[in-house]
């Protein structure tokens, strides 16, 4: 995500990791056999239209032919692909009310993985002693864990369709991300972006119709 943001741009990122929802939502329609309907598909094409309406963004250069172009291409692939992975692991492997643990596991694993690529980077050693670094991880651990703590629960639940609770759950993530940045960052928004904004309100209900 990173490195995509260097090479190519926060804008490309953005869209390259968001739209990657398409992946999951095609990977349970077929893979699981949920149901298929015009709604229903109707009802995503919103959703993906409203998600590239918000995050659009104007002045952000042109894209070159190489990582810019690889980069976004990797980033949308594998972050469809860990959804995936995210649901299949419900399906298949956690057992009931285990959720807790299998996001501990996963946790624990990633966070060790981080040190001890930290501790082996002599470059990087410094940010271990760094308070803010530390803290801003902790924090960042915290947000993260209850975000894929919440999301296997909700796959649970089988309130939803899972195609139709990634769409939401996409949704309602570039949402936040919007009034955060109003909120907080006084961001200037576009026309375009207020329609896609209206629009992922409609799409959240017509998902949640579904």
């Amino acid at each position: 995500m990173a490195l995509t943001t260097q090479k190519a741009g926060i804008a490309v990122a953005t869209i390259a990791a968001k739209m990657s929802v398409v992946i999951p939502i095609t990977f349970s329609i077929f893979f699981f056999r949920e149901n298929i309907s015009f709604y229903k598909i109707f009802s995503i094409m919103v959703a993906i239209v409203a998600v590239m309406l918000t995050i659009y963004r104007e002045g952000n250069g042109k894209i070159s032919l190489s990582p810019a172009l690889v980069l976004p291409l990797i980033l949308f692939i594998g972050t469809g692909t860990i959804d995936s992975l995210i649901k299949i692991s419900q399906e298949l492997y956690i057992g009931e009310n285990k959720s807790i643990q299998f996001s501990s596991v996963l946790f624990m694993i990633a966070g060790l993985t981080g040190i001890i690529i930290t501790v082996a980077r002599p470059v990087s050693r410094k940010a271990l002693l760094d308070q803010r670094v530390i803290v801003g991880g902790l924090i960042l651990g915290v947000v993260n864990f209850g975000s894929l703590y919440g999301l296997i629960n909700a796959l649970e639940s089988d309130i939803f369709d899972s195609s139709v609770l990634f769409g939401i759950n996409n949704i309602g993530i570039v949402l936040l991300s919007v009034v955060m940045a109003l909120a907080l960052f006084r961001e200037k928004l576009l026309p375009v972006n207020w329609i896609g904004i209206v629009l992922s309100v409609i799409a959240i209900y017509l998902l949640s119709a579904i």
